[in-house]
Order: C-alpha cells, then structure tokens, then sequence
C-alpha cells in the first residue's frame, strides 16, 4: 500500500545479477518490506500483470530490453508507479537521462542499502494511497493452504511455502477465477519459451510442481483440476 511504509508495501525488484536481486530481496524482506523479483524487463512485465506493485527497483544494464526503456514504457502507459532506478553508470547525463525516462529516483553502485531504504520510504511517503490500496487485500483458500493474490504468496497452516516468480504468475492467473477452467491458451503466455510444443509443456511442467506443494497426492489433485481440452482450474473447498 502506499504512503503507509515499509510494512504495507510491495516492491519489484528487477535486476539482471542474481547475486544482488537476491541480496536487495533478503535485505529488504528484513526491513518489513513485501519483495518479489525478476531478472529481465519481460518478466517483470508479466509480474505486474498479475501482481500490484507499490515500488519498482529496476537496474539499467540489463540483457534485452534496459532500465530506462522499460520505465520509459511502463510511463507510456500512463503507469506512475514510484521507481528507484539503480546503475552502475555514473556522471551528470545518466542521472539526466534516468529522470528523463520516468524514474523517480536514480541511485549509482555500488550503494549503501540504508540509503536505498531512505529513498523507498521518502518516495512512498509522497505518493497518496489510491482507493485499491484500502480495498481488503484478496486471498484465496483450499484445503488448509491460501493464497494471497496481492502479494503472491502461499501459506499452508500459517506457514509460507517459497513458490518461484514464474509459478506465482501461474497462480494468480488460477485464482482470478476460482473453481472455472482458465484456458491453455491464456496460461501459455506466461511460459518462457518460444514455441507451442515448449510452452505447452512448460505450464504441464508448472502445474505439476504446484501440485507437489500443496496437494496431499499430486497425482490424484483435489484442488488443482486438468479440464480436459481446455486447460485448469483452481478448486476451493
């Protein structure tokens, strides 16, 4: 949520370098935030189809499409959402150029976190709570497991079970409409791959990880349903 600090707000991290995505997110969850991450402008664009983010950290170099080009774009869209560009880039014109592009506030590496930290709550501070963010946040529950759609995690038992980014798209796909058939076809456009044969089986590959995490028998699935000739649907009880 915005303008209510650290322990309302959920942050996209995109950043090329695991080693630093992974830090940023460990530092970050410590300090109270909501944290999920993406290793490319692509998949952080998949991200925010089915997630709401109230902060974006988006390194420039990256392979594909770069920071400034995605901020760029995500402001075409008429997307305000608060960003904290991150680069390795120094000098007066890139700090120019990141503003340029729609980032709110541009920091060079290496950084101090306790910085980053400032930075992020300052600009959550000026941005004014939309009326989504008073809403009840949207959870979803089968059998002793829920999802929570807003900040895509899964709980079993008021344990959180670590889902990857990409099976978190899946499932908040499922979840947007409990108990009816999602086709294949909507599903394979989170699928990372090239070609139907490929992303056919990437979603096969994903449900069956799903199903390992939270169905008592993953291959008799009470929750997780194949509709024959169409695709999945996602069971309450």
């Amino acid at each position: 949520m915005n303008g209510t600090g650290a322990a309302k707000a959920h942050i996209l991290i995109v950043e090329d370098d695991q080693g630093i995505r992974e830090q940023l997110k460990l530092y970050l969850s410590g300090k109270g935030y909501w944290c999920n991450t993406a290793q490319n402008a692509e998949t952080a664009g998949r991200l925010m189809d089915v997630l709401k983010f109230d902060l974006l950290i988006v390194d420039i170099l990256m392979p594909g499409m770069d920071g400034k080009s995605f901020v760029r774009q995500l402001r075409k869209n008429n997307n305000a959402v608060p960003v904290v560009m991150l680069t390795a880039l120094g000098g007066l014109a890139n700090v120019l150029e990141g503003f340029e592009a729609g980032s709110d506030e541009y920091l060079s590496k290496p950084f101090e976190p306790e910085e980053l930290v400032a930075r992020i709550e300052a600009l959550l501070r000026r941005v004014p709570p939309t009326d989504d963010d008073i809403k009840e946040e949207q959870e979803i529950a089968f059998g002793n497991h829920r999802f929570d759609m807003r900040r895509g995690e899964l709980w079993r038992d008021g344990t959180q079970i670590p889902i990857s980014e990409m099976d978190t798209m899946l499932l908040t796909r499922l979840a947007e409409t409990p108990n009816l058939p999602v086709d294949r076809n909507e599903l394979i456009k989170d699928a990372d791959c090239t070609d139907k044969f490929s992303q056919n089986r990437a979603v096969d590959v994903r449900i069956s990880r799903l199903r390992q995490k939270f169905e008592e028998d993953p291959k008799h699935p009470r929750h997780l349903i194949t509709v024959r000739g169409l695709g999945y649907k996602l069971m309450t009880d």
